[in-house]
């Protein structure tokens, strides 16, 4: 939560920090109600939001993550290329592709962001 915090609060290079830094293992109980399949669903979508998050500070900060992103998915295409994964790769190909609109689009973006 404390990285979430820092980019509600425009502080997105501590953001980045945090999500960096962040150790999933500490963030999932090994004792409780999880199970072993719980346990590990619950890792691999904490290090699928662990990334975006990292991604979506660096775009707050005018930086196009693309290869962040690729270099995920390629490593583990079934844990990583989520919904929220291939939209982001999609939404900074678009970005970075479209030199005469990208400027209406980063308005639109920021507009929703």
């Amino acid at each position: 939560l404390d990285g979430l915090r820092k980019i509600r609060e425009g502080d997105y290079e501590g953001a980045i920090s945090v999500f960096e830094n962040m150790n999933i293992s500490e963030e999932v109980p090994e004792e409780g109600f999880w199970d072993e399949v719980e346990r590990i669903k619950r890792k691999e979508s904490l290090e699928v939001a662990r990334i975006n998050n990292i991604v979506i500070a660096n775009v707050y900060l005018g930086r196009v993550c693309i290869e962040k992103l690729e270099e995920v998915i390629c490593k583990d295409p079934i844990k990583f290329m989520t919904e929220e994964v291939v939209f982001n790769l999609c939404t900074m190909y678009d970005l970075r592709e479209d030199a005469g609109g990208s400027a209406r689009k980063k308005g639109v973006l920021e507009r929703v962001m």
